[in-house]
């Protein structure tokens, strides 16, 4: 059985990968404060390998992609 977790914040999401193992994870580009890529660097920091999506829904203009 597959189940889903909604963190509702960066430090939400970086508590829930030190509580249990993801197959994927979906991140919105712009967190607030924070953005998902930066999360996502702090993610693999932590040796986390979990294959991540990195979602907006800004205009083309501002969601270019990053390396």
């Amino acid at each position: 059985m597959r189940t889903m977790k909604i963190a509702t914040s960066c430090d939400d999401a970086l508590e829930a990968f030190a509580a249990q193992s993801f197959d994927v994870a979906f991140f919105d580009y712009w967190l607030g404060a924070r953005d998902g890529v930066s999360l996502l660097r702090d993610i693999r920091r932590r040796g986390i390998e979990t294959p991540v999506i990195v979602l907006t829904s800004r205009g083309p203009k501002r969601s270019r992609s990053r390396p």
